[in-house]
């Protein structure tokens, strides 16, 4: 969902857009941006995002880390545990 709107959307972003769709605070964006760690320019004094350098961004980082099972979705078949009380 997140790839699809970044694709989808044709105008700049600004910081509240971009953390309500990562699902980050806006202080951590602001973090992030000042570090290089997520693309954007300054316009005016205001950060603004091209969606699709996020998305390109964003996709990068999926690639980089891809989602893992939880420790549970396997069935623990054939296996004992033991319960300390």
């Amino acid at each position: 969902m997140i790839l699809e709107t970044l694709q989808t959307r044709e105008t700049v972003m600004n910081i509240h857009e971009v953390a309500t769709l990562l699902g980050l605070s806006e202080s951590l964006v602001y973090r992030m941006a000042a570090s290089y760690q997520i693309p954007c320019v300054r316009f005016c004094g205001a950060l603004r995002f091209d969606p699709s350098e996020l998305a390109a961004w964003y996709e990068e980082r999926l690639d980089a880390h891809p989602p893992r099972k939880p420790p549970c979705a396997e069935p623990l078949r054939g296996r004992r545990i033991s319960i300390a009380s």
